[in-house]
């Protein structure tokens, strides 16, 4: 598997599907395990900071930085 910053049609398993659909389906089905991903998480009004952390990823180890709106 190697990642992309784009998706385009791919062929897995002997099927071509967009690869966000086969993205999808795996996670689903529990071949790709996302607990890892999401590395930082702020609230909106820490905006600054959260493009900081993605900014110096090399630093901080960030991967997926998300804001939450809870």
């Amino acid at each position: 598997m190697v990642g992309s910053n784009a998706f385009g049609v791919e062929e897995v398993d002997g099927e071509r599907l967009h690869g966000i659909v086969h993205y999808l389906r795996m996670v689903e089905d529990g071949r790709i395990d996302l607990s890892g991903m999401l590395t930082h998480t702020f609230r909106l009004e820490q905006w600054r900071e959260a493009f900081t952390v993605l900014a110096t990823q090399e630093q901080t180890g960030a991967v997926k930085v998300a804001f939450d709106f809870r």
